[in-house]
């Protein structure tokens, strides 16, 4: 009997997934920070743009929730378009299909090996030093989109709006490198982001 209700809630989720998100077209912003003045003084972020929808604005720039996420997550943000965050309940899947896992990795993977690096930003102020590198990889795939909402309404991050949680095959779109947006993106003055650490990539 689960094993029939967890195949109805993938066709469900399948179903509405594909119907709702018809920008295929993508770009992970990786933003690597060094510094002296933290107790990590190494962490990296990520973030995607929807290339269908890039205005040359910071609204356009969603956080990528890119790993530590449950099945539940997934449900949640694909099915409802709401995700509560920091949110764990005793009834919180981590059963995924190997197929997702293996497009995650591949995904993950990808992130690393065809990026680019398109900035490179140092501050110094009170005798600490920051430093910023930022890369992009365009993608082709299915991201869900939704909005993030906390417990008790209390934000841990600062951040409020949507995030991006991968569903299904990416693929690297080499294309994008010969268009006009990737003379645009390039140019967005990423430094201006908040670092919210929403996800890890493990």
């Amino acid at each position: 009997m689960r094993s029939i209700l967890l195949t109805l809630l993938l066709i469900t989720l399948f179903t509405r997934v594909s119907a709702q998100n018809e920008q295929d077209s993508f770009v992970i912003v990786t933003i690597e920070m060094k510094s002296s003045s933290r107790l990590h003084p190494f962490e990296s972020d990520y973030w995607v743009i929807p290339l269908t929808l890039w205005k040359d604005s910071e609204e356009e720039v969603i956080p990528l929730y890119i790993g530590g996420f449950s099945q539940t997550d997934i449900n949640e943000c694909c099915i409802s378009d709401t995700l509560i965050m920091f949110n764990p309940s005793t009834n919180e899947s981590f059963e995924f299909k190997r197929s997702f896992l293996e497009s995650l990795n591949a995904l993950r993977n990808s992130v690393i090996k065809k990026r680019r690096k398109v900035q490179t930003v140092r501050k110094k102020w009170d005798g600490y030093k920051e430093g910023l590198s930022v890369y992009l990889t365009p993608i082709k795939g299915i991201f869900c989109l939704c909005e993030i909402k906390y417990k008790n309404d209390n934000s841990k991050s600062g951040y409020k709006g949507k995030i991006a949680i991968p569903f299904g095959q990416t693929e690297i779109n080499p294309g994008f490198w010969d268009t006009q947006k990737f003379k645009e993106i390039r140019r967005f003055d990423f430094s201006a982001l908040p670092f919210i650490s929403l996800h890890t990539m493990q």
